[in-house]
């Protein structure tokens, strides 16, 4: 059990139980490969990152890797972009059009809801009128029009707008995006179950930004690539900017799921959260355990997440999670091994050199006691 502001060290002992891998081993320990069906990440899974980018590999196990064969379409990978991660650059060519591709098949499309999330900094130098895409599945506007996300002009500012099957219900943000600035977006299309009348509803650094009723009830499936980068279909368009992450499920995320890959996400890429920044360890005063950050907690009693699984680390059974309380944590990235750790308690013959922090705190910052967990070390990560 840990309380408040947690500053324990969970330290890893040489000779504890170990486990397979577990169910909830997506993004933040939320969701699995039957619900998080492409995860890119910058870090893991670049195909030639010295040269063109000729393969971005999906992390969520269902193969859905993002491919670009034209050297003049290649986007590139630079180092240290967002809190000393990668992120994949997509230039400002109007003729050739960096973007990658994911091949259409069925896990792509036909899903009841869908959520996504996505790490971006926009560079300067290209208009408003061009479309700036962080993926899109279609033809063109009003042909095999799946779904599309993508920042556009919004008068003279630039908005996040989303697509889902055809452009007639196209939610619009509020807000708007500069150059040179990091961001995380996020959006959930509710489908068959809206939410608050809003099928469709839009996020920015996980504050509500805008959402539309929508007359679809499902995203249809269509035989229209997924493209990566680029608003497909329309003129002049390219992205101009760093992606580092994507995300996206068939399922609408609950409150408490998108809290928790948003912190997830935020501590990773060193972003300030607008809504729900319920880890703290990310903090520099706290020692920036900004890794594999996972989590569970609770909204309400319908708007929950139990059991969680980033890295090695499994936590769930919560003996007293009760509503507004998160228990969230992080490591330094420390090396799984014992190689050159010195400073062991007495009695301890071998301890790993990573160690992971907590928080355990509700919405506002304020201690909660979510009870006792269980905590599990895996011998196979996620």
């Amino acid at each position: 059990m840990c309380r408040g502001r947690c500053n324990t060290l969970i330290t890893m002992v040489i000779g504890l139980w170990y486990t397979t891998a577990w169910g909830q081993t997506g993004p933040g320990g939320v969701g699995n490969s039957g619900s998080n069906f492409l995860w890119l990440s910058a870090d893991q899974g670049i195909v030639a990152p010295t040269a063109g980018i000729q393969q971005w590999r999906d992390r969520s196990g269902n193969g859905n890797h993002a491919s670009q064969a034209t050297p003049a379409s290649q986007p590139f990978l630079v180092s240290n972009v967002f809190n000393g991660q990668p992120a994949v650059l997509f230039d400002n060519d109007a003729t050739n059009v960096d973007r990658l591709t994911i091949p259409d098949n069925s896990t792509l499309e036909g899903m009841g809801q869908l959520t996504g999330f996505v790490v971006f900094r926009l560079n300067a130098g290209t208009p408003t009128s061009a479309a700036r895409g962080f993926l899109s599945k279609r033809l063109n506007p009003s042909s095999q029009n799946a779904y599309g996300w993508f920042l556009w002009h919004n008068g003279s500012n630039v908005s996040q707008y989303l697509d889902i099957d055809g452009s007639s219900d196209r939610a619009v943000s509020t807000n708007h995006f500069a150059a040179n600035q990091d961001y995380l977006n996020g959006f959930i299309y509710h489908g068959t179950a809206p939410s608050d009348a809003n099928d469709q509803q839009l996020f920015t650094n996980n504050g509500p930004v805008g959402g539309r009723a929508e007359t679809s009830s499902s995203v249809p499936n269509y035989s229209s690539d997924l493209h990566i980068g680029t608003l497909f279909g329309h003129g002049g368009t390219r992205f101009n900017g760093y992606i580092a992450e994507v995300i996206l499920f068939n399922i609408a995320l609950n409150t408490t799921q998108r809290a928790i890959v948003s912190n997830h996400l935020a501590a990773k890429y060193g972003l300030a959260l607008a809504g729900m920044d319920v880890y703290t360890m990310d903090e520099l005063a706290n020692g920036n355990f900004d890794h594999e950050v996972g989590g569970i907690g609770r909204t309400t009693a319908s708007d929950l997440h139990s059991e969680s699984q980033t890295g090695v680390v499994r936590i769930g059974g919560a003996s007293g999670l009760g509503n507004n309380e998160y228990l969230l944590w992080g490591h330094d990235n420390g090396a799984l091994g014992t190689w050159g750790v010195s400073d062991l308690p007495a009695g301890v013959e071998g301890r790993w050199e990573r160690v992971w922090r907590v928080s355990e705190v509700n919405s506002s910052g304020a201690a909660v006691d979510v009870g006792q967990v269980d905590i599990t070390f895996t011998a196979s990560p996620e």
